[in-house]
Protein backbone atom coordinates (compact mmCIF):
# COMPACT_ATOMS: atom_id res chain seq x y z
CA UNK A 1 0.00 0.00 0.00
CA UNK A 2 1.28 3.38 -1.23
CA UNK A 3 0.35 6.56 1.12
CA UNK A 4 1.57 9.90 0.79
CA UNK A 5 2.63 10.70 4.83
CA UNK A 6 3.29 14.78 4.27
CA UNK A 7 1.45 16.58 2.03
CA UNK A 8 -0.43 20.07 2.94
CA UNK A 9 -3.42 21.85 1.40
CA UNK A 10 -4.06 25.37 0.68
CA UNK A 11 -6.83 25.24 3.69
CA UNK A 12 -3.82 24.64 6.40
CA UNK A 13 0.14 25.53 4.98
CA UNK A 14 0.96 28.13 3.13
CA UNK A 15 3.36 26.10 0.96
CA UNK A 16 0.99 24.06 -0.61
CA UNK A 17 -0.87 25.15 -4.01
CA UNK A 18 -3.89 22.54 -4.25
CA UNK A 19 -7.21 22.60 -1.85
CA UNK A 20 -8.26 18.85 -0.91
CA UNK A 21 -9.98 17.77 -4.21
CA UNK A 22 -7.09 18.51 -5.91
CA UNK A 23 -4.82 17.25 -3.35
CA UNK A 24 -6.61 13.25 -3.48
CA UNK A 25 -7.18 13.36 -7.70
CA UNK A 26 -3.22 14.09 -7.96
CA UNK A 27 -2.70 11.45 -5.63
CA UNK A 28 -5.09 8.92 -7.37
CA UNK A 29 -4.07 10.13 -10.57
CA UNK A 30 -0.06 8.99 -9.92
CA UNK A 31 -1.39 5.76 -7.81
CA UNK A 32 -1.06 5.87 -4.26
CA UNK A 33 -3.84 4.23 -2.27
CA UNK A 34 -4.19 7.05 0.33
CA UNK A 35 -2.55 10.37 1.79
CA UNK A 36 -2.19 11.81 5.14
CA UNK A 37 -2.83 15.92 5.46
CA UNK A 38 -0.39 17.15 7.69
CA UNK A 39 -0.55 20.97 7.44
CA UNK A 40 1.40 22.58 9.58
CA UNK A 41 0.50 23.27 12.93
CA UNK A 42 -3.50 22.44 12.38
CA UNK A 43 -5.28 19.66 12.71
CA UNK A 44 -7.97 18.58 10.28
CA UNK A 45 -11.22 18.08 12.57
CA UNK A 46 -12.18 13.50 11.77
CA UNK A 47 -15.53 15.00 10.65
CA UNK A 48 -13.66 16.93 7.63
CA UNK A 49 -11.44 14.16 7.06
CA UNK A 50 -14.80 11.85 7.15
CA UNK A 51 -16.44 13.54 4.31
CA UNK A 52 -13.86 13.94 2.02
CA UNK A 53 -12.95 9.69 2.55
CA UNK A 54 -16.77 9.74 1.47
CA UNK A 55 -16.61 11.90 -1.40
CA UNK A 56 -14.15 10.42 -2.75
CA UNK A 57 -14.06 6.88 -1.94
CA UNK A 58 -10.40 7.44 -0.39
CA UNK A 59 -7.69 6.64 2.27
CA UNK A 60 -7.55 10.02 3.96
CA UNK A 61 -5.53 10.29 7.09
CA UNK A 62 -5.00 13.39 9.57
CA UNK A 63 -1.85 14.11 11.20
CA UNK A 64 0.07 17.29 11.59
CA UNK A 65 3.53 19.01 10.97
CA UNK A 66 4.79 20.62 14.16
CA UNK A 67 7.60 23.04 13.91
CA UNK A 68 10.11 22.88 16.52
CA UNK A 69 13.66 23.30 18.24
CA UNK A 70 14.90 20.20 16.26
CA UNK A 71 13.13 20.34 12.95
CA UNK A 72 9.75 20.28 11.70
CA UNK A 73 8.16 16.58 12.69
CA UNK A 74 4.90 14.31 10.97
CA UNK A 75 2.79 13.37 13.88
CA UNK A 76 -0.12 10.88 13.97
CA UNK A 77 -2.31 10.33 16.71
CA UNK A 78 -2.88 13.76 17.75
CA UNK A 79 -6.89 15.54 17.36
CA UNK A 80 -6.30 18.85 18.87
CA UNK A 81 -3.80 21.55 18.49
CA UNK A 82 -0.06 22.37 19.27
CA UNK A 83 0.65 25.82 18.51
CA UNK A 84 2.00 26.55 21.94
CA UNK A 85 4.77 23.30 21.95
CA UNK A 86 8.29 24.49 20.29
CA UNK A 87 10.75 21.74 22.59
CA UNK A 88 10.27 18.68 20.79
CA UNK A 89 11.05 16.96 24.25
CA UNK A 90 7.30 18.63 25.37
CA UNK A 91 5.88 17.18 22.09
CA UNK A 92 7.16 13.65 23.05
CA UNK A 93 5.43 14.00 25.85
CA UNK A 94 2.38 15.08 24.45
CA UNK A 95 2.18 12.29 21.77
CA UNK A 96 3.02 9.69 23.83
CA UNK A 97 -0.06 10.27 25.77
CA UNK A 98 -1.84 10.23 22.90
CA UNK A 99 0.29 6.78 21.79
CA UNK A 100 0.80 8.83 18.60
CA UNK A 101 3.88 8.80 16.22
CA UNK A 102 6.41 11.34 15.65
CA UNK A 103 8.63 11.20 12.21
CA UNK A 104 11.09 13.50 11.69
CA UNK A 105 10.90 15.66 8.34
CA UNK A 106 13.20 15.78 5.84
CA UNK A 107 15.92 16.39 8.31
CA UNK A 108 18.69 17.71 6.16
CA UNK A 109 16.64 20.02 4.32
CA UNK A 110 18.66 23.27 4.41
CA UNK A 111 21.83 21.97 5.75
CA UNK A 112 23.58 21.33 2.25
CA UNK A 113 27.14 21.55 4.03
CA UNK A 114 26.36 18.80 6.01
CA UNK A 115 25.24 16.90 3.11
CA UNK A 116 28.13 17.84 0.63
CA UNK A 117 30.52 16.70 3.54
CA UNK A 118 28.45 13.53 3.99
CA UNK A 119 27.30 12.10 0.37
CA UNK A 120 30.20 12.22 -2.22
CA UNK A 121 28.66 13.13 -5.70
CA UNK A 122 29.16 9.28 -7.25
CA UNK A 123 28.16 10.94 -11.29
CA UNK A 124 29.90 7.70 -12.25
CA UNK A 125 29.74 5.44 -9.29
CA UNK A 126 28.08 4.54 -6.84
CA UNK A 127 27.23 7.04 -4.15
CA UNK A 128 29.83 6.93 -0.66
CA UNK A 129 28.87 7.93 2.12
CA UNK A 130 31.46 9.30 5.07
CA UNK A 131 30.18 6.44 7.94
CA UNK A 132 32.38 8.32 10.64
CA UNK A 133 29.81 11.40 9.92
CA UNK A 134 26.94 9.28 10.13
CA UNK A 135 28.10 8.17 13.60
CA UNK A 136 28.39 11.96 14.76
CA UNK A 137 25.18 12.91 12.93
CA UNK A 138 23.34 9.82 14.47
CA UNK A 139 24.65 10.91 18.00
CA UNK A 140 21.87 13.64 18.34
CA UNK A 141 19.48 13.06 21.11
CA UNK A 142 16.86 13.84 18.71
CA UNK A 143 16.78 10.61 17.57
CA UNK A 144 15.81 8.02 20.33
CA UNK A 145 12.54 10.37 20.65
CA UNK A 146 11.10 9.76 16.99
CA UNK A 147 9.56 6.37 15.80
CA UNK A 148 10.70 7.33 11.86
CA UNK A 149 12.14 9.14 9.98
CA UNK A 150 11.35 10.80 6.24
CA UNK A 151 13.34 9.52 4.19
CA UNK A 152 11.88 10.81 0.81
CA UNK A 153 10.33 13.95 0.52
CA UNK A 154 9.20 15.01 -2.96
CA UNK A 155 11.40 18.47 -2.15
CA UNK A 156 14.52 16.74 -1.01
CA UNK A 157 17.60 15.95 -3.67
CA UNK A 158 19.04 12.68 -4.21
CA UNK A 159 22.02 13.00 -2.04
CA UNK A 160 19.91 14.48 0.85
CA UNK A 161 17.36 11.30 0.53
CA UNK A 162 20.66 9.19 0.29
CA UNK A 163 21.87 10.77 3.82
CA UNK A 164 18.55 10.31 5.63
CA UNK A 165 18.04 6.41 4.71
CA UNK A 166 21.87 6.09 5.91
CA UNK A 167 20.91 7.58 8.87
CA UNK A 168 17.57 5.51 8.85
CA UNK A 169 19.48 2.73 7.91
CA UNK A 170 22.14 3.37 11.01
CA UNK A 171 19.48 3.88 13.85
CA UNK A 172 17.35 0.62 12.55
CA UNK A 173 14.31 3.05 12.25
CA UNK A 174 11.65 3.18 9.80
CA UNK A 175 11.81 5.17 6.90
CA UNK A 176 8.59 7.19 4.94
Amino acid sequence: MKIDLHTHTIYGSACAYMDPDQLIQKAKAVGLDGVCITEHDHVWGDEALERLRAKHDYLIIGGVEVNTDSGEVLVFGLHQPVLSVYSIHDLKEIVDRAEGLMILAHPFRYREDLVNRVVSPGLFSKTEINATEIEKITADPVYPLLDALETDNGHSGIREKTLTRAVADYLHLPGT
